[in-house]
């Protein structure tokens, strides 16, 4: 089991993203997709699992690949990946 007891939120985000795209291995679906990945994470950290979802993403082109994030993605320096950004909500 997996536990994640005494790690920060980030370290639990970190931590979240490796897991999953480990079980994204084992798994056959034409989708993947992963919410608000980044949640609590560093900046350092955050790029480091975006560069690790962007390579992944890379090495599987027959798979879709739908990430969502609240933040900003202007550390990501990909010209092959197609970015969707929604307006901001109207309150």
């Amino acid at each position: 089991m997996l536990s994640f007891i005494g790690l920060s939120g980030g370290e639990r985000s970190y931590t979240t993203a490796c897991f999953v795209m480990a079980l994204w291995s084992c798994v056959e679906s034409p989708f993947r997709c992963l919410d608000e990945f980044d949640v609590f994470m560093d900046m350092v950290n955050r790029r480091i699992i975006m560069e690790l979802l962007s390579d992944l993403a890379r090495q599987h082109r027959h798979i879709q690949f739908f990430f969502f994030t609240p933040q900003g993605i202007s550390e990501l320096h990909a010209n092959d990946v197609e970015v969707f950004t929604m307006a901001p909500a109207r309150r």
